[in-house]
């Protein structure tokens, strides 16, 4: 057992935040970091559960395992976990931890950016994973984090870390308290987010619904032909996308990235129908090849070509014409309203019906420049694309004033819920003496 501020307030700064009769000791003291490893001698058909870094949610949830063998496994599937141990990422970008069941019920290895913790005698499992996810801890793990593209904290350095120690009733105590207390903030951040769930089909609903039939319930209907537009009023035609516009592809392979220049719109900004800046890429105007053509004017679309995001769409606002597009596509409506033009794309009978199966692939989604001018729409004459534009952009900015509001509701139960941890794990909170 150590003594109070045995790593002194040099390695602790936040040690006065910790009650004087805790003890804090180095986890690697507390724990055993990394014991079992699979070594290169594995039997080549030896199955496991794998769990890779970025299949740990924001809460320490598992979001998925991936059944491997070992002869198939990539090189940093390595780290053997065992039941009651506590995963911690050394990655700075994905700061989570994660404590497991006691038991496990098949043979579980997590990558090798995340530090296994085997909690010694003495260490209450619970306790020791709230404790990782208390702001004090991760602040620490970030401070002491190294490296430019893939900042990391060194092993022998979360090996120093404090960990307290106090007798095991009190930490199980504190676990308990906040098991029951995170339980019922868990539960209404899911209502939350099954409303913003609902918000979302709803929104997709409204726009499929005007994009296809118009605004004129009595209009006279003839078949589309087509399966995914049905019928459709009679004075509209069934448009390929690439007969009303021009797709382009935006830099291909950009270059890298700087703290200031000209604004470079990547898939992650690309977000249902906006552009968001948040993690905004910026670029030395003088690499952008001018025979790429890939600077945005304003109306124009992005479509996002690869990756997670692959078919979701935005039209580009004013505020962002002349920023350039990273990876993505570009479409300059000629023949037809561009908004409508963006609305059908953001639509089930488009996006969901007809691109996303076609970028469908065996390693990850993608999508080119003549599977999405393939793509057929419905199109009225240009008065009435006017008006579906109205009347969407009317009905849009309500729903999106409503999730708006539920998103900052859920980060500030995010971060009410961090700070509930953080306080109880250094004995801020006064629990009763049952957990409630």
């Amino acid at each position: 057992m150590s003594t109070p501020g045995q790593l002194g307030d040099r390695s602790v700064p936040w040690r006065s935040q910790v009650p004087q009769a805790w003890y804090t000791g180095p986890v690697k003291y507390a724990t055993r970091m990394n014991a079992e490893v699979l070594s290169e001698a594995t039997r080549p058909d030896f199955e496991f559960d794998y769990l890779d870094i970025g299949n740990v949610s924001e809460k320490g949830e598992v979001l998925g395992l991936e059944r491997l063998r070992f002869d198939a496994a990539p090189s940093r599937a390595r780290r053997v976990v065992t039941g009651g141990d506590v995963l911690v990422s050394t990655v700075r970008t994905y700061l989570k931890a994660i404590a497991h069941a006691p038991t496990l019920t098949s043979p579980l290895v997590c990558s090798t950016g995340f530090a296994v913790l085997a909690p010694r005698n003495g260490l209450d499992s619970r306790f020791l994973f709230y404790w990782a996810r208390s702001s004090l801890f991760v602040d620490e793990v970030v401070a002491r984090s190294t490296g430019v593209s893939y900042p990391a904290i060194n092993p022998s350095d979360l090996g120093q870390l404090p960990v307290p120690e106090l007798p095991l009733p009190q930490q199980r105590h504190i676990a308990g308290f906040l098991d029951a207390k995170l339980g019922r903030l868990d539960e209404v951040a899911r209502k939350k987010e099954r409303q913003l769930e609902v918000l979302g089909e709803k929104r997709q609903a409204l726009i499929g619904q005007a994009v296809t039939h118009g605004l004129n319930p009595n209009a006279r209907t003839n078949p589309s032909g087509l399966p995914f537009l049905g019928n459709i009023p009679a004075h509209w035609e069934a448009i390929r996308l690439k007969f009303l516009s021009r797709i382009r592809y935006g830099l291909g392979q950009p270059p890298k990235a700087q703290p200031e220049g000209i604004a470079m719109i990547r898939a992650t900004n690309v977000d249902h129908g906006q552009i968001k800046p948040e993690g905004m890429a910026f670029i030395d105007p003088s690499e952008v090849p001018e025979s790429r053509d890939a600077t945005l004017r304003a109306g124009e679309i992005i479509v996002v070509r690869s990756g997670a995001y692959t078919c979701d769409s935005a039209i580009v606002p004013a505020e962002w014409e002349g920023a350039v597009a990273g990876y993505d596509m570009i479409v300059r409506v000629q023949r037809a309203e561009s908004e409508f033009v963006a609305f059908c794309l953001l639509s089930g009978p488009v996006r969901d019906a007809q691109l996303r199966p076609c970028s469908l692939r065996a390693a990850q989604p993608h999508l080119n420049a003549e599977e999405l001018g393939d793509c057929v729409l419905a199109v009225p004459p240009r008065d009435e694309q006017k008006a579906i534009v109205g009347f969407l952009n009317t009905a849009t900015k309500r729903l999106d004033s409503i999730r708006t509001s539920i998103e900052t509701q859920l980060a500030k139960l995010g971060e009410y819920r961090q700070r509930l941890i953080t306080a109880a794990v250094t004995g801020q909170i006064h629990m009763p003496e049952e957990a409630a």
